[in-house]
């Protein structure tokens, strides 16, 4: 058996780290299992070999799948847990359980249908523990619309000794909840409702409140920040960039003795780019760059960026989209420059015509240092 790690480091990649823990060579198989059953798909597969107790890591591509048509907001889902917690369950309609479209061979699928299953079943009893197994047979699809499933199939060279190991449940999107509009929906009839409704609601027992806790502010409440970003200096290479910094002026005054030499500030053109990852939701974003010195537990070490032009960049992210930002700041002699911003952001989404929000979030970011050298003399 072998042990594994994943790691997201950008939404198009992910590292995989495998562990051998067997004595003997093995050989193992990287693959993705679950097909266009999921938003997001393997793009490339990796084979390898790995010693006794040795690690080795894979570098996956990960795409947005153009064949998955798969209710991101799981409305039918949404719609049964609502029924729920309207303690209406003889209403609940069970969910559609789509094939798991793979090229695996049978006895393969049948481990791998198992194996999931019982992920399944055990993390769904872990986020909703008042709802029995056998209603969330019912309420919930084997396969998540946002997991990934991977799996590593090894075999022992000289050896008749083969087998699996499944890596369930990796999300390479940002979460978001999935019942934010049962949540208005419920705070609308506290408001709006009668004494009858708002006693449902809110003079519950421990087992409804515990429903309602794990629906409202569990796992499908989650919503994470979508937002990546990344500055780079645009004529940098390998974190170096070059500039004439030597082309000085001459300054004078009428009480001056002779002229003095100043160097002139060059301006650096800078990229910073914004990436949407949320698979559904659009993003709305206000990026802030510093005018001059901003205090800093790095300042004796790195000169910070001093931003000139627009300073404030407003804009709307659609899912999946890149917004490109240009803009420069001044430097008058070599140094390490470290790129710094603000950033806030806010998920929402039009409810009839109006921009609603979710979430925001406001961070402080380091875009990373970069060394500004003096040119080469032509």
């Amino acid at each position: 058996m072998s042990k594994s790690r994943i790691t997201q480091i950008s939404q198009s990649s992910l590292i995989v780290w495998l562990s051998s823990v067997l004595s003997g060579v093995r050989q193992c198989r990287l693959c993705e299992s679950t097909g266009t059953q999921t938003p997001v798909e393997l793009t490339s597969r990796s084979d390898t070999t790995l010693l006794p107790n040795q690690t080795c890591r894979h570098l996956l591509d990960v795409s947005r799948s153009t064949t998955s048509d798969l209710d991101l907001r799981q409305q039918n889902v949404v719609d049964n847990l609502g029924r729920l917690v309207d303690n209406q369950p003889e209403s609940i309609t069970s969910s559609a359980h789509p094939d798991i479209q793979t090229t695996l061979d049978p006895a393969l699928l049948d481990t791998y249908s198992s194996s999931r299953n019982r992920f399944r079943l055990e993390t769904l009893s872990e986020q909703f523990p008042p709802i029995s197994s056998d209603i969330s047979r019912s309420i919930f699809p084997l396969v998540d619309p946002t997991d990934l499933d991977l799996i590593v199939s090894w075999r022992i060279p000289d050896s008749e000794r083969v087998g699996q190991t499944f890596a369930h449940g990796i999300r390479v999107s940002p979460e978001f909840s999935a019942v934010e509009n049962l949540r208005r929906k419920i705070e609308k009839a506290i408001l709006s409702g009668g004494k009858q409704t708002r006693t449902m609601y809110e003079e519950t027992g421990r087992l409804r409140k515990l429903l309602l806790d794990s629906v409202l502010d569990g796992a499908l409440a989650k919503e994470d920040d979508p937002l990546v970003v990344r500055g780079f200096v645009n004529e940098a290479n390998a974190g170096v960039a070059k500039f004439d910094l030597e082309q000085g002026y001459v300054t004078s005054s009428p009480k001056a003795v002779r002229p003095v030499l100043t160097l002139s500030p060059c301006l650096v053109p800078t990229t910073i780019e914004i990436h949407n990852l949320s698979p559904l939701l659009a993003t709305r974003y206000i990026l802030r760059l510093p005018p001059s010195f901003t205090p800093s537990a790095t300042r004796e070490t790195y000169t910070p960026a001093r931003h000139v032009g627009t300073l404030e960049h407003r804009g709307t992210l659609q899912s999946g989209e890149t917004a490109s930002i240009t803009t420069s700041f001044w430097i008058s002699e070599p140094a390490l420059v470290e790129l710094e911003w603000e950033l806030v952001v806010e998920t929402g989404e039009e409810v009839e015509g109006i921009w609603t929000v979710r979430k925001t979030w406001t961070r402080k970011e380091q875009g990373g240092v970069w060394k500004i050298e003096q040119s080469s003399s032509t």
